[in-house]
């Protein structure tokens, strides 16, 4: 967008902020002056001229005047109401004026329970809580009290700053990860706090501190820094405390969800890697389907299980709208046009930071020169991945020289000894594992489902 006034692209985007904050949308604002006419100084004023239908109330003009003064704009800028001015005056600005084009911002949510109507109000949070400091405690004994930091828990004291329900946000280092604590605790000086609320719940205040970009508040040049003066000059858009507390009981029960299913998605991964662990070396076994034992398991290299070799490209070969796979070192699979393996395979990370990493695929595809691709298998595919994701990564660490960066060669693979069952126990083993992985892959799809679900309502919910 070409502005018709002189004024920076980010000293834009802080006048538009301030008066999309205080005007309703049947108000105009004008630029004239010396920034109309391209002639302005570096430190020229900025001349505003507020248009809404009927007059202005003079305390939004002393709200927006104020906001000018308190922002990080390097001249002043002069607000008035075109209304309230003399016809003469209203005359000449009116013959050199220029649209100031932005959008003012709605003031009702675009998703909203039904019971409830009305705008929210904006407050700055000076008007509606009040802002703790943290204190050393290193005079405190040791206790049941915890203390926290901008990077979480530190230790326990005898001692608490606050008894209660509080927003927490970092003074200095991480100012950008607001928590939410309830109960008696104690913040050391990199970390405020929120108290004295005043018709607000701090269970409404944590999704809308989230929604805040705190880094744009830094006010240091080197650790990232915010002070009680900046965030109290902060403006939030509230509901009525019965709003509040409906959105905050709805979002309460969306992050019980979110919470239950990572907690499921934990306990499928730890069955997995402890029963892995139980049938590689041993411990349990599977029975034939006439109840009789299988016979004891060999050990086999691995070049004498399956044909090892490796991709022939250049990492950069891939093509953003190819045929067929492309398989890097990366965790993620490319395109190309063309393709080198038709078989089923896995492929295997050979360097880099997924060095070991496997892919398992059957069809068309092609691979990086660092990437390693098994097939021709004698025995169960799967089977022999789920060996090598318990195993392989140990023996790549195994044989990594001092300081050097882990990679596989060739007869990391070929030499790597594998115990196998036979080929009846090694199928039911692998349909048993990945019975497991397909119950995991369905709680993470859950889960990452409820995140989205979760953060559309952040941005639908809220003004």
């Amino acid at each position: 967008m070409k502005l018709e006034f002189d004024i920076t692209p980010q000293e834009f985007k802080i006048v538009e902020e301030i008066l999309s904050s205080h005007l309703t949308d049947n108000c105009q604002t004008w630029v004239f002056g010396s920034r109309v006419k391209n002639k302005a100084l570096h430190n020229s004023d900025l001349d505003l001229a507020l248009e809404c239908k009927g007059n202005i109330p003079t305390n939004i003009i002393r709200q927006i005047k104020t906001a000018f003064e308190q922002s990080k704009l390097p001249y002043r800028v002069d607000v008035l109401d075109i209304n309230a001015v003399e016809p003469y005056f209203r005359d000449i600005i009116n013959q050199k004026k220029v649209c100031f084009p932005f959008e003012v911002k709605s003031k009702v949510p675009p998703l909203r329970f039904a019971e409830f109507d009305g705008e929210w109000e904006r407050k700055s949070i000076s008007d509606i809580l009040t802002i703790g400091s943290g204190k050393d405690y290193k005079h405190l004994n040791n206790g049941d009290i915890p203390v926290y930091g901008t990077g979480g828990y530190m230790t326990s004291v005898d001692s608490f700053l606050y008894d209660g329900e509080s927003v927490c946000i970092g003074r200095k280092g991480t100012i950008d990860k607001p928590v939410l604590i309830n109960g008696k605790f104690w913040t050391v000086d990199t970390l405020f706090y929120t108290h004295s609320f005043i018709d607000l719940l701090p269970k409404f205040l944590f999704p809308l501190f989230k929604r805040i970009n705190w880094k744009k508040y830094n006010e240091a040049s080197g650790v990232p820094s915010l002070s009680k003066s900046t965030i109290e000059r902060i403006k939030l858009s509230l509901p009525t405390k019965p709003e509040q507390q409906k959105i905050a009981a709805f979002l309460t029960a969306v992050d019980n969800k979110i919470e239950q299913l990572s907690k499921k998605q934990g306990l499928l991964s730890e069955y997995k890697k402890g029963v892995m662990q139980k049938i590689f070396s041993q411990t349990i076994r599977f029975k034939a389907d006439d109840d009789s034992d299988f016979s004891d398991w060999k050990e086999k290299k691995l070049g004498g299980v399956c044909k090892v070799t490796t991709g022939k490209l250049d990492a950069n070969a891939m093509v953003e709208s190819g045929q067929y796979r492309f398989y890097t070192c990366a965790k993620e699979y490319y395109k190309i046009d063309d393709y080198a393996f038709d078989t089923d395979a896995l492929i295997v990370s050979g360097n880099g930071a997924n060095v070991g990493y496997i892919h398992h695929y059957q069809g068309k595809f092609n691979a990086y020169q660092r990437t390693y691709v098994l097939d021709n298998f004698t025995d169960n595919i799967i089977f022999v991945k789920f060996i090598l994701d318990e195993y392989l990564h140990k023996r790549i660490v195994k044989e990594k020289n001092e300081g050097n960066t882990p990679y596989i060669v060739m007869g990391t693979l070929t030499d790597m000894k594998i115990n196998l069952p036979s080929s009846l126990e090694q199928t039911k083993i692998a349909n048993f594992l990945s019975s497991i992985d397909s119950k995991t892959e369905q709680v993470t799809k859950q889960l990452d489902n409820s995140k989205q679900f979760k953060k559309a309502l952040l941005q639908q919910m809220f003004v």
